[in-house]
């Protein structure tokens, strides 16, 4: 061998002693520190899928039997079998979940508890197989392990258990719903039980877990249980009769466990015992039909009550208040039906008698009549007073009844009913009348009329005459509220009786119009009604006076004080009958016309040989609404223009007066034409 052989294969063992000082260090170091649970992401966000919880298993259970007594308690390992289908080994896998317990006998469920755990590495491209803590159950109990969380790390060193923080693992997670543990060959049973008796509609759903595909089963059954024909050797019975049911279950590895489940169902047939009446009495409608007492049923027990019209009459067990006739019960609950016939009899009873007063004794008539209400052929009615018959009904009409209180009674050949009592009045006397005390309308007092009459009594009825301003002629007390004073009478009718009276009421009206005048309109100016005017009217003492508005007025209490206002001003005269209360207004516009007047003579100036030798124009433009004078007048080319040439020929102030033609008001102005042009020598 040459030396670069002998080189080669030293680098080679020592690359491999170095590959394996590094996986058993990986091994070695594993890590146990617990992950954090601080909540887990949406399992959409695991879409890592690098990692596969492919089963979990008790130790000692994978190839073995389990040897030991059912019921008895035992502690093993929890081992987890995961898929790494990545190509890198991760250091650790962890898992969140609940641990479940079921009863090997019952199949309920024994206990619920978290679970969770954290370890590693997961070996890349390979099934690796951790052991994670122990659990404690009975031998022959389902263990499970439900709403599985799992997560995983990277292949760094320091990924450890540690960094696994659950809320943020994403998308290195997943989710399971749950995960047989496989605790030795075993079996999850559901039971239906048989529900009618007779019948054999039970079942057994077997759903073997554990142990080592495939399985073979062996059925026996006891107590009354019988394995349909072919069915001994089944995963799953159907067609079962009530009983006990044991099957054993052999797995590949020739490991059995045995289960039994009873099948249970009704003991008996539905029973009724025999149904019982009570027939009618003089009463009737008073019969009375039972249903005998119910046993062996199943569910819903229901009654149907059927008359001969083949019509359901009741739903009940017990049915009152019958007529005389044969009634069928049918009872039935989820598996059978049963049947009972009842008829009863009894005497033809009589109805209760309702007799109304159709006539009371009123003021022409001193007797009053009755009535029975559908009477019936072949029945007889009577009024009678302390069980003496006083009268008897034909056709069914009691006539020229005197004045008492009777009870009404009806007979045939076997039986009598009472009804009610009735009472015909004494004579009635007129009834007493109040039509309401007179009053008097004014425009303050009672100024939307006021309620007349009296009360109302709903025997009586009532109506009134006239009707003029009545709110309501035909009730008892109306509001009056004539225009023009008014007596009323109120008739007031007895419904019963007839009798009738009547009482007056004088409403006496009192709110004659009151004319008020304000005067007439007038203006203001600088020369016409200068300090005012008198407006308003005469006084009268009869009546109140007042002014709205006050400016300007000489006194606003009297009738006809000065109005002398600054600006243009509408009063308002509010005239009062001290008596009725009644007032009206009027409007007076006093308009003030006086604005002041402006003038301009205009701007002072200079007439010398070289300026203004002509002249010049002074004052101001044109307004025909105003007239013009000037003083003094010579030198000017018009002395009532607004603005004529002023050429004197001395030194010269003008003033000019400004007059509104319509208000007289007028203003002033000066101007002053100084003259500088004496003659050089």
């Amino acid at each position: 061998m040459t030396t670069t052989s002998l080189n080669s294969n030293l680098r080679k063992q020592v690359l491999y002693f170095l590959c394996l000082f590094l996986l058993c260090s990986v091994l070695f170091f594993k890590t146990t520190v617990a992950q954090v649970t601080n909540g887990f992401p949406n399992p959409s966000s695991c879409n890592s899928h690098d990692m596969e919880l492919v089963s979990a298993t008790l130790s000692g259970e994978e190839n073995n039997c389990s040897n030991c007594t059912p019921g008895s308690p035992i502690t093993r390992t929890l081992s987890l079998s995961i898929n790494n289908k990545s190509g890198s080994t991760r250091t650790a896998f962890a898992f969140w979940g609940n641990l479940e317990i079921y009863d090997g006998n019952t199949g309920t469920l024994k206990s619920t508890t978290p679970i969770k755990g954290c370890d590693g590495p997961v070996i890349r491209n390979s099934t690796n197989t951790i052991n994670f803590q122990n659990i404690t159950y009975s031998c022959g109990d389902v263990v499970k392990i439900t709403n599985l969380f799992i997560a995983w790390t990277d292949g760094s060193p320091g990924s450890t258990c540690d960094k696994i923080i659950s809320a943020n693992i994403a998308p290195k997670c997943g989710v399971l719903p749950s995960i047989i543990v496989n605790a030795g060959v075993n079996a999850e049973l559901i039971v239906t039980n048989v529900e009618c008796f007779g019948k054999n509609n039970g079942a057994i759903d077997l759903t073997p877990i554990g142990g080592t595909a495939p399985y073979t089963y062996s059925w026996t059954a006891s107590n009354g249980g019988v394995v349909p024909a072919l069915q001994s050797s089944n995963q799953d019975l159907s067609g079962l009769v009530a009983g006990t049911y044991t099957v054993t279950i052999r797995d590949n590895n020739n490991c059995t466990s045995t289960k039994t489940r009873s099948i249970t169902g009704p003991g008996s047939a539905l029973a009724v015992g025999t149904c019982t009446s009570t027939n009618i009495s003089c009463t009737g409608g008073d019969g009375t039909a039972s249903a005998g007492s119910v046993s062996n049923a199943v569910g819903v027990i229901q009654y149907s009550w059927k008359n001969t019209a083949n019509t359901i009459i009741g739903t009940t067990a017990n049915l009152n208040n019958l007529s005389a006739g044969t009634y069928t019960l049918t009872v039935t609950d989820n598996c059978s039906v049963k049947t009972c016939d009842i008829t009863l009899t009894g005497s033809t009873p009589v109805g209760t008698p309702v007799a109304t007063i159709t006539q009371q004794p009123n003021c022409n008539q001193v007797t009053g009549t009755a009535s029975i209400s559908s009477p019936v052929t072949g029945i007889t009615y009577t009024l009678t007073q302390a069980s003496i018959v006083k009268y008897t009904a034909t056709n069914g009409v009691f006539n020229l009844v005197a004045p008492g209180t009777y009870l009404v009674i009806a007979t045939n050949a076997t039986c009598s009913a009472a009804g009610n009592s009735i009472t015909i009045n004494t004579l009635p006397q007129k009834p007493i009348t109040n039509a309401g005390n007179d009053f008097t309308k004014t425009c303050t007092a009672n100024t939307q009329g006021k309620q007349i009459g009296e009360a109302n009594d709903p025997a009586f009825i009532y109506a009134w005459t006239s009707t003029d301003g009545l709110s309501d002629a035909a009730i008892s007390n109306p509001i009056a509220n004539p225009i023009s004073t008014t007596t009323y009478t109120l008739t007031k009718t007895n419904i019963q009786t007839g009798c009738s009276n009547t009482d007056e009421v004088i409403v006496t009206v009192d709110n004659n119009l009151v004319t008020a005048n304000a005067g007439n309109d007038f203006t203001k100016t600088c020369t016409t009604n200068d300090a005012g005017k008198q407006i308003g009217e005469e006084n009268d003492p009869a009546f109140s006076y007042a002014w709205t508005t006050t400016t300007g007025l000489s006194d606003a209490a009297i009738s006809n004080p000065i109005a002398n206002p600054v600006s243009t001003t509408t009063y308002t005269l509010t005239k009062t009958n001290i008596q009725t209360g009644c007032s009206n207004t009027d409007d007076i516009t006093v308009t003030v016309s006086n604005s002041a007047v402006i003038a301009n003579a205009g701007n002072d100036f200079t007439k010398t040989c070289t300026t203004n030798a002509q002249g010049k124009q002074i004052g101001e433009a044109n307004d025909p609404a105003f007239n013009y004078s000037w003083s003094a007048a010579n030198g000017l080319t018009d002395a009532v223009a607004s603005n004529p040439i002023a050429n004197p020929v001395s030194t010269t102030t003008y003033t000019l007066t400004k007059t509104n033609i319509q208000t007289g008001c007028s203003n002033t102005d000066d101007i002053t034409v100084t003259v500088s042009n004496s003659a050089v020598i």
